[in-house]
């Protein structure tokens, strides 16, 4: 019975203190990935704009070779391009 009670009473956790320092240090790991996070995002934007306007291309140039009227719809230019 003794044991039970000693369990129960031995509280452990977290300090104010250590919470603060874990939540400091989140809060500087974020400020250090979000402008990496943005300049990807921006990156794979162009680049999928870039292959898009390359596979139009090549659409045009088969579409005149073969008498083809395929073409890449403009609101996909729109989504991808804007």
């Amino acid at each position: 019975m003794k044991k039970i009670r000693k369990i129960l009473n031995n509280q452990s956790g977290f300090t104010l203190v250590e919470m603060l320092i874990v939540i400091a240090v989140i809060s500087i790991l974020v400020l250090l990935v979000i402008p990496n996070a943005l300049s990807i995002l921006s990156t794979a934007n162009e680049q999928g704009c870039e292959a898009l306007n390359t596979s139009s291309d090549a659409l045009n140039i088969s579409n005149a070779l073969t008498g083809g009227e395929y073409y890449v719809p403009a609101d996909v230019f729109e989504r991808v391009c804007d």
